[in-house]
């Protein structure tokens, strides 16, 4: 039994769509001043939209984070390139896995708002490829 849980997942995560199940479950919503103190953490404004677990009927403001890979520039070349270009090309098999990733961008997901840091050659070069890195 919990009596408190925070935890930043992606939406239908199965661990928090477990304890919903259960019925006897509140989303609180975080307050503005304690959203702004996390941000400089490297947290970004979110909000839950409604309905994404049981019992929540109303969107929840809350936090999350961007999913990186993240390597050094000692991988070689090929393999960010093959790594990040299968990523690229199986979102669908990636959703199936696991149904949080839907909200997952290819098309978006190198900019630098969403990344942070640099891209990896290999990296830049699988989305060059794909035409949405110019």
């Amino acid at each position: 039994r919990a009596d408190v849980l925070f935890a930043v997942v992606t939406p239908k995560h199965p661990s928090v769509s477990e304890i919903a199940n259960d019925g006897n479950v509140s989303f609180l919503g975080l307050d503005a001043e304690t959203t702004k103190a996390l941000l400089p953490l490297g947290y970004v404004q979110a909000t839950m939209p409604a309905n994404t677990f049981k019992g929540q009927p109303e969107p929840v403001a809350t936090v999350g984070f961007p999913t990186v890979l993240i390597t050094n520039k000692e991988l070689p070349e090929p393999i960010a390139y093959t790594v990040t270009k299968t990523v690229l090309d199986n979102k669908d098999a990636l959703v199936r896995g696991h149904a949080g990733l839907a909200e997952f961008d290819p098309k978006t997901a190198w900019q630098p708002d969403k990344v942070g840091i640099p891209l990896h050659p290999g990296a830049e070069r699988a989305y060059r490829e794909k035409g949405w890195l110019k």
